[in-house]
């Protein structure tokens, strides 16, 4: 089942990345495009990752170590995270027009929350709780920015990037929350459901997180045009 869910993730992950790149090239005179190549290459990479991991390349089997791991490791996850979601939240935060500080700042607890969490992943003790707390720490900042500086910010803008912000901001966090909720029911964490459907819950937030984050994002051109004038002029 884990290879299977793999491979639908590697499927979904391109059709992603095929659909952003040709929507980068209709974009291309328009100056909200970084949006689009952003797209693109959030999914291109989370593709070439879960295609990894799907050949077994980014994986340690549990009979590689038998006497630490219980439980396959799919540590290609953590390599799609630490570039995927900083990228995610450049588009949050070049709509909401945050400055650079602030912009690089969530970005670092970003990077902080992902390698906390792949140390909790690798950790085949108790200690592993000491890293999930310092992760979901990390990523309860995270919230709280997206939920005051970021949205204060936004609601200075033009309504309709408010509006976008709002949406896009929204679907972030509920797809984001059930990130560590899976890792705790999961094999890693208190065991409550098997690998395979930890991996296929992964696979399906991940496609929703990146490819319908996108879709939506760019549905409307004219508003990232708006978006990305007004951040040029700050």
């Amino acid at each position: 089942m884990e290879k299977f869910g793999l491979w639908i993730g590697f499927i979904g992950m391109t059709i992603g990345a095929v659909i952003f790149g040709i929507r980068a090239v209709s974009m291309r005179l328009n100056k909200g495009v970084g949006f689009a190549i952003n797209s693109f290459f959030i999914t291109l990479w989370a593709a070439t990752i879960y295609l990894s991991m799907a050949l077994g390349q980014t994986v340690i089997p549990k009979t590689l170590i038998p006497n630490l791991y219980d439980h396959p490791i799919y540590w290609g996850h953590y390599v799609d995270w630490i570039i995927t979601t900083p990228l995610l939240l450049l588009d949050i935060g070049i709509l909401a027009g945050v400055g650079p500080k602030l912009l690089a700042g969530i970005v670092g607890a970003d990077i902080y929350m992902i390698i906390t969490g792949a140390a909790a992943t690798f950790t085949p003790s108790s200690l592993q709780w000491i890293w999930y707390i310092l992760s979901t720490g990390a990523f309860t900042a995270i919230l709280l920015q997206l939920l005051t500086v970021f949205s204060a910010s936004a609601r200075r803008r033009n309504s309709k990037i408010a509006n976008l912000f709002t949406t896009l901001r929204n679907l972030l966090i509920v797809l984001w929350i059930t990130y560590p909720i899976i890792w705790l029911i999961g094999v890693e964490g208190l065991k409550l459901i098997g690998s395979g459907l930890e991996v296929l819950l992964y696979v399906i937030v991940d496609f929703i997180a990146k490819v319908g984050f996108g879709l939506v994002l760019l549905k409307d051109t004219q508003v990232l045009e708006m978006a990305t004038k007004k951040s040029a002029s700050q």
